[in-house]
Order: C-alpha cells, then structure tokens, then sequence
C-alpha cells in the first residue's frame, strides 16, 4: 500500500500546474527532465528510494520512518543521503 501511495505521489508533484500557461519548448525541457528524474530513481536501490520517497512525499520525519521499518535513525540518515548524492550527481 505504501509503496503505490508513494508511486501516486511522485506522479502527482510530476505535473505541471494547470494554471501555468507553459510554452511547446517549456513543455518538452519539463517531460525530459521528468523522465532523467523517473530514471534516475528507478536506478536508485530500492531501500534507499523507498526511503527517500516516504521522507519527502507522505513527510514522514526520519525517527517515524526508522520506527516503521525497525531501522536506526542513522540507517535512515544514511539512505537519504546516498539517494540525494546520486540524485544530484545524475541531474546536475
């Protein structure tokens, strides 16, 4: 379950809002960089991504994700860091 409301979310904050008059050049530079980030987060293991994931998009504070998963605080620390760090490294 948590796993789909992940999945729902990330699709949901990839959009454009609906009221923001984008241009056809705007429009493609916005799905390619949807698409490097969709791809960069497949690439991501899994325990990280799901843990980055949770964090910023159901806002769950690193203590409540290391009580759900029955892991250290650090592990969470850890997780998230390494997913930004590869994150950053494949976009910028």
């Amino acid at each position: 379950y948590r796993k789909e409301k992940t999945q729902l979310n990330f699709e949901q904050s990839m959009t454009i809002e609906q009221d923001y008059d984008a241009s056809p050049k705007e429009m493609v530079q916005f799905e390619e960089v949807k698409a490097s980030y969709a791809r960069a987060l497949t690439d991501i293991p899994e325990n990280q991504r799901v843990t980055l994931l949770i964090n910023r998009n159901e806002g769950l504070k690193y203590h409540e994700i290391a009580e759900d998963f029955n892991i250290s605080i650090k592990t969470v620390e850890k997780r998230i860091s390494t997913a930004l760090a590869y994150l950053k490294k494949e976009l910028l």
